[in-house]
């Protein structure tokens, strides 16, 4: 059994470090979105962490970016009912902060998200959404829509 001060002091390496503590006996962290960290990856924290400078910050934070990307994409793909290991209906996407949209890119001729499904899309947090098809012709939803609009949006030209 592990002592309350010594597991106090493990709880608050791991907050400094940005980790969650799974197992103070056996040493155990887990980052926020990742898999257990090695005692040689916490190590590596604990120097990062007092070597810490303005472009390591910037560098964390493009890594956690990317993760939280994937993220959001995985949940974009449960929204409109896409397996993340099948086959998708368009090979890529994006997103602007700036308006909160997102645009699936170079989409398949015929399909669409249902209503439902942007529905669920934005309780994501997302305003707008582009189709994007693979002809050059794109959809355009906001989140505003009604379903009676949803279902009179015509393909327009890019």
């Amino acid at each position: 059994m592990i002592d309350k001060e010594l597991y106090n002091k493990l709880e608050e390496l791991a907050k400094l470090l940005d980790l969650t503590l799974i197992d103070a006996k056996k040493g155990d962290f887990r980052p926020q979105s990742m898999s257990y960290v090695t005692p040689l990856e916490l190590i590596d924290r604990i120097i990062a962490n007092k070597n810490k400078t303005i472009v390591n910050d910037l560098f964390d934070t493009e890594i956690r970016l990317g993760s939280l990307e994937d993220d959001v994409f995985d949940e974009l793909l449960k929204c409109c009912d896409i397996d993340r290991d099948g086959k998708w209906p368009f090979p890529d996407w994006a997103y602007d902060y700036y308006d909160k949209s997102f645009e699936f890119k170079d989409v398949e001729i015929g399909w669409r998200p249902t209503f439902k499904q942007l529905e669920k899309c934005w309780q994501l947090g997302f305003d707008r959404c582009w189709i994007c098809y693979i002809d050059n012709t794109e959809l355009y939803y906001t989140q505003d829509m009604t379903e009676k609009y949803y279902n009179n949006v015509k393909l327009t030209q890019r």
